[in-house]
């Protein structure tokens, strides 16, 4: 069928993704926009323009949102308003690898040797260079012990076990930028004890808006109890966290 105009004046156009009858930008059916085109060499470079700088555009807005409210932006997510927001996974995955690059070039030593859990010579070398390597793998993997925790310690609240892995997930990938913002200042300093300073004060601040996240999404608003049950939380996921990537990397 040809495209033509109906009596409202817009234009009537067959959706070339599953034949339906459209006289809009986008078809009510599938989704795809009416007005696609053949391949051509400005539109797939438009095309690619505009993926990216869409991406961009929402993984910014999330992280905004999820700096300024994450209480009220994670619950606005759970409970259904996610058109504005990046998912969860993709931006994981994108400060996942990120994070990864940047610590390969800072080369850090392992939290668990600057607590004292272990001594450094108890550290085998090869399995720490892969865990930090694959920090956005090892990330993934923790994700859903954090859930489990946040699961355990919220169980009157009225969200299962993926909610709280959706939650987990949103809140790992802001720590990912904090780790960003501190590797890119470790670049620049190389002093022991200013690096030791640094790493603590970014664990800090993570588990800081772990406590302020959790009792902006579980209490709906801030208060002591809340903040500090948050970090209490969060402070048991690190403190498991680093005791199975010592099970992994002791020699």
């Amino acid at each position: 069928m040809e495209d033509s105009t109906n009596i409202t004046g817009h234009e009537i156009k067959t959706c070339k993704n599953c034949g339906r009858i459209v006289s809009s930008k986008f078809c009510a059916e599938c989704g795809q926009r009416t007005d696609t085109e053949r391949f051509t060499a400005r539109n797939i470079v438009h095309d690619f323009m505009h993926g990216f700088l869409h991406i961009d555009h929402i993984l910014g807005r999330t992280i905004k949102a999820l700096l300024t409210n994450p209480g009220e932006t994670l619950r606005d997510y759970l409970y259904g308003k996610r058109i504005r927001y990046a998912n969860p996974f993709t931006m994981i995955l994108v400060f996942g690898a990120l994070t990864s690059l940047l610590m390969r070039k800072v080369n850090m030593e392992s939290l668990i040797v600057d607590l004292n859990i272990t001594a450094k010579q108890f550290v085998d070398a090869e399995s720490w260079n892969f865990a930090v390597k694959h920090f956005s793998y090892r990330v993934i993997l923790g994700i859903p012990v954090y859930a489990l925790v946040s699961r355990i310690f919220y169980f009157k609240k009225p969200f299962n076990y993926t909610e709280h892995l959706i939650v987990n997930t949103f809140i790992r990938a802001v720590a990912d930028v904090f780790i960003v913002v501190a590797a890119l200042i470790l670049l620049l300093v190389r002093q022991d004890t200013a690096v030791l300073v640094i790493k603590f004060i970014v664990v800090l601040v993570i588990l800081l808006y772990y406590g302020w996240s959790f009792s902006g999404l579980f209490d709906s608003r801030i208060t002591v109890t809340g903040f500090l049950k948050g970090f209490a939380c969060a402070l048991l996921s690190l403190a498991i966290e680093l005791f199975l990537l010592s099970l992994l990397i002791m020699d």
